[in-house]
């Protein structure tokens, strides 16, 4: 597997014994969109700034695209971390060009970025005019400058609305693949993280709890949740593999034999009025990694 970014035994101390990350471990794979999640406080931001270079670790390494990280990989990088600050006399077509100036890139397709985040006709307007989730959009523009090989996005839908956010989880599968390029985000939305990413880690207290695929993580038990009457009869039919939750049965079983699971129920004369899939989801792992 080819990886674009390594993060080794990552610890960062701050004075007072605060510990952000702590023997912290990850690997992004090329390709694709990463999802890291974590409670406010779990050590996102301190690892994105660290990836980054702009806050150094108290020990461990970071490796980009299979090697160390240098300032020629990090030109390679895209990011946007911890909110929008541009110039507020600038324009959105002039905060590309700044930011391209000052990232050693050529200038030029501001355009045509500012299209891709739905910005095409706010581009010659100042960006102190701008609402959070339009100053949000531009972020992710700048991401975008000198076709990066890999995006990093802090809580890129921050701000916006769900119209928004839909615009922005097309934009990131697009990045990934039409563009053939790397998507690390950062988010605190469960379902979004589950609809858009292809693997997740999870992170608490600066320690990594869980990475892997989404249907990986996810994963677990399937389970038939099923109401019918009478009760006891549908319970004494489906034996140990099921428990009753409230009015509802749920049973242990293979999509396979669901149908003659309700086949043996109707025979019985067992009324079935509903018999619905109950999957895990990301929402679910989270909270039991994690807690509520």
């Amino acid at each position: 597997m080819m990886v674009a970014l390594e993060a080794r035994q990552l610890t960062k101390r701050y004075p007072g014994g605060v510990s952000a990350l702590q023997q912290f471990d990850l690997e992004v794979p090329r390709g694709g969109v990463f999802g890291l999640l974590g409670p406010n406080g779990a050590g996102k931001s301190t690892f994105l700034r660290i990836v980054m270079d702009l806050v150094r670790p108290t020990s461990g390494s970071i490796g980009l695209f299979g090697r160390e990280r240098t300032s020629a990989a990090l030109r390679r990088v895209g990011a946007f971390i911890e909110g929008a600050r541009f110039p507020p006399f600038f324009t959105a077509r002039e905060v590309l060009a700044w930011v391209a100036l000052n990232t050693g890139h050529p200038a030029g397709g501001e355009a045509e970025l500012l299209q891709r985040v739905g910005l095409s006709n706010a581009m010659d307007r100042r960006v102190d005019g701008f609402s959070l989730g339009m100053k949000q959009r531009l972020g992710i523009a700048t991401t975008m400058i000198g076709n990066p090989d890999l995006i990093i996005l802090d809580e890129p839908t921050n701000g916006l609305d769900p119209a928004g956010i839909l615009d922005i989880r097309r934009l990131v599968r697009e990045l990934a693949e039409v563009d053939g390029t790397t998507v690390l985000l950062s988010s605190h939305l469960l379902d979004e993280v589950e609809r858009t990413c292809d693997r997740v880690a999870i992170v608490d207290g600066g320690r990594l709890i869980v990475q892997g695929a989404i249907s990986d993580v996810v994963g677990g038990e399937t389970r038939l949740r099923v109401r019918a009457e009478p009760a006891h009869i549908a319970l004494s039919i489906i034996g140990a593999s099921g428990r009753v939750e409230g009015d509802v049965i749920v049973v242990a079983i293979a999509e396979a034999d669901a149908p003659h699971l309700i086949a043996a129920l109707c025979a019985a004369n067992v009324a079935v009025f509903e018999a619905t899939w109950q999957r895990q989801t990301l929402e679910s792992v989270f909270l039991n990694r994690v807690g509520g």
